[in-house]
């Protein structure tokens, strides 16, 4: 039990878990290639060569792009030429000019012509020669770059979604991650510490982690909020007037110009992101609190001195006006002046449960992420209800858990690994330091829950934040409400669901806007003493909605199996559209056709062999 405590989760990451996540994540990337059989040789070769003709590609077309540059000079030449010198010797003869004026005229005629010769003879073959040699090269960089590909195939064909957490799991025991949220890990989170679905209507989950710390469950999850706010729309017109004035010298008139501005405000809707942690532990089950960042990372050591300092004061102003007002909890400064400022929590409901959590070593442990700018500082704000702890940082809105196997596809073998190793550095780091203001409480990671025995009464075999991970994971378009806009959000919301063996079968709603350009006219006097009408442009958005369903079933496997298994089945199932993959989970559409008992029963036969040792198969 000693062994597995992290007593200082800060101070380890820095001296031992950074360098053994970043070492992991390079040694299962050369697994990977490993299994795929990638010759990293060869393929250094091929992407040298590919470069190579990338650039000679490249080259290539710039001086096509010179020599049509050329033909179009010619061209213009030719077009002034005779245009001059025809104008010329038709103006000498109708004004009996000069001798001169039509030698001049004459000559640009002959150059106009002569041009003509060039462009026809010399320019047209420099252009259809230099352009044939842009195509050749083309096509040559397009091969060297299959070859590089073809060398990959394998390889970006071994990805998957649970990379990231398997290397986090590999160096850290202690927390255990799931290939999926689970109706189990749901359940307990649900029935013991009060975790609900996410039901408001404007709400899509579009990720979920979930987890373990020495039994005590979490969940990082990624909602999608859209709500409708004023927008400002603003036109603008420019209106010009004369005035006369008389002055000594005499009468002048003078021009003005003024841009006169109107503004209108419509309803637009609006689309923010919010990731948070959840985590339920037992211990102080009667303690509330919450706490917001500080600063206290941006500041030097003297600043954080005075401000500490300072904040003491009003703690001790605000702890006397309790004890004075009879308030039925009153604010007891635990004695480290950093920590009870930097930290707060000023607004704890039970002083004794407050300091089991916050020993001298779980305040130093805070302080070390509170007061050390590095990676992150103090961007979180962290909230204890009873038995659930809730922590949403600022580095996490910003970055993306998803781990899509997309974003390490490539044809470069040395790019695509700095990629991977790059993504999961982050990756692990983002949600280490989520979780590390819980595991700087060294009674969170002593404290083991209750059993909890789960008795499969979730009516489904997949949670409603997986349906609805799933649904916003397929292709837009197969869920768009009709008129829909392409460039706005979808929120995917379930209204229902219905199991068909190991599948859910899941009703959807959907809902966007349709985008509907006006233009309203707003009247505003001028300088010139008279009413304009000013053209404002804006968006009006109605709301269009649709109800569709979708299948969702855990099939297990990697994601290399899927592909297998999908290439060589005939299983009609995965024709369907919508087909998605991700994590273990499929889903696809069934808006349009009954999904049926018989397809069940394929799909199970198909997939039965991927879900043995699944758990093993998402985290090895």
């Amino acid at each position: 039990m000693e062994d597995e405590i992290l007593y200082r989760p800060r101070e380890l990451y820095e001296k031992q878990f950074k360098q053994s996540y970043h070492e992991n994540a390079e040694k299962h990337f050369e697994e990977l290639t490993k299994e795929a059989k990638i010759d990293i040789e060869a393929n250094k070769k091929h992407v040298t060569q590919y470069k190579k003709d990338d650039a000679a590609s490249k080259e290539a077309n710039s001086k096509a792009g010179s020599a049509r540059g050329l033909g179009t000079f010619v061209l213009v030449c030719i077009i002034i030429f005779m245009a001059i010198g025809g104008l010329m010797i038709l103006f000498g003869a109708l004004s009996h000019a000069e001798w001169y004026i039509y030698l001049i005229g004459s000559f640009l005629l002959a150059s106009g012509i002569g041009l003509i010769v060039v462009r026809a003879v010399v320019v047209k073959k420099l252009i259809e020669r230099r352009e044939q040699l842009a195509q050749e090269l083309a096509k040559r960089t397009q091969n060297s770059l299959s070859v590089c590909y073809n060398d990959m195939a394998e390889l970006n064909r071994s990805f998957d979604w649970n990379a990231p957490a398997a290397i986090m799991e590999k160096t850290t025991p202690i927390i255990d991650l799931d290939p999926y949220f689970t109706p189990e890990r749901f359940c307990y989170l649900r029935d013991k510490f009060g975790l609900q679905e996410v039901t408001d209507p404007h709400e899509t989950v579009l990720g979920v982690i979930s987890g373990q710390i020495q039994g005590n469950p979490f969940i990082i999850e990624r909602i999608l909020t859209e709500h409708m706010a004023p927008k400002v729309y603003t036109g603008s017109i420019v209106i010009t007037w004369t005035t006369t004035y008389r002055d000594e010298k005499g009468t002048h008139t003078q021009t003005h110009t003024q841009t006169l501005t109107a503004s209108i405000s419509r309803p637009a809707p609006y689309y923010r992101t919010d990731t948070r942690l959840i985590y339920g532990n037992e211990a102080a089950p009667h303690l509330h609190f919450s706490r917001v960042p500080s600063g206290a990372s941006n500041m030097s050591e003297k600043e954080r001195d005075k401000a500490a300092a300072s904040g003491m004061k009003e703690l001790k102003k605000l702890s006397d006006k309790q004890l004075t007002s009879g308030a039925a909890h009153v604010l007891t400064p635990m004695g480290n002046d950093h920590f009870d400022v930097f930290f707060g929590a000023n607004d704890r409901d039970n002083e004794v449960e407050f300091r089991l959590l916050f020993t001298p070593l779980a305040q130093k442990n805070m302080l070390d992420i509170l007061e050390n700018p590095t990676p992150f500082g103090d961007d979180f704000v962290m909230v204890k209800d009873g038995m659930v702890n809730s922590i949403a940082s600022a580095h996490s809105q910003s970055f993306d858990y998803d781990a899509d196997p997309a974003r390490f596809m490539g044809y470069d073998w040395e790019d695509m690994k700095a990629e991977f190793v790059s993504y999961c550095d982050f990756y692990i780091q983002g949600l280490f330091f989520d979780l590390a203001p819980l595991l700087s409480i060294p009674l969170y990671q002593m404290h083991k829950p209750h059993e909890y025995i789960y008795d499969g009464g979730y009516g489904a075999n997949i949670t409603a934040f997986e349906h609805e991970v799933m649904a916003n994971s397929m292709d837009p378009d197969v869920l768009r409400p009709e008129g829909a806009a392409s460039d706005l959000p979808l929120i995917n919301k379930q209204l229902a669901c219905a199991t068909k063996g190991e599948s859910d079968c899941v009703v959807l709603s959907t809902y966007s806007y349709h985008e509907t350009p006006q233009v309203e006219f707003v009247s505003k006097m001028g300088g010139d003493g008279r009413l304009h009408e000013i053209p404002v442009h804006w968006i009006q958005y109605d709301k269009v909605q649709r109800e569709s369903s979708i299948a969702v079933r855990k099939v297990g496997g990697s994601r290399k199996d899927f592909k297998d298994r999908k290439a060589t089945s005939s299983v009609s199932v995965l024709k369907r559209p919508g087909l998605t993959y991700r994590r273990g989970l499929l889903a696809f559409l069934i808006d349009d056709d009954v999904f049926t008992q018989e397809e069940e029963n394929e799909l199970a036969s198909l997939f039965s062999s991927a879900k043995t040792g699944d758990n093993e198969t998402n985290h090895s």
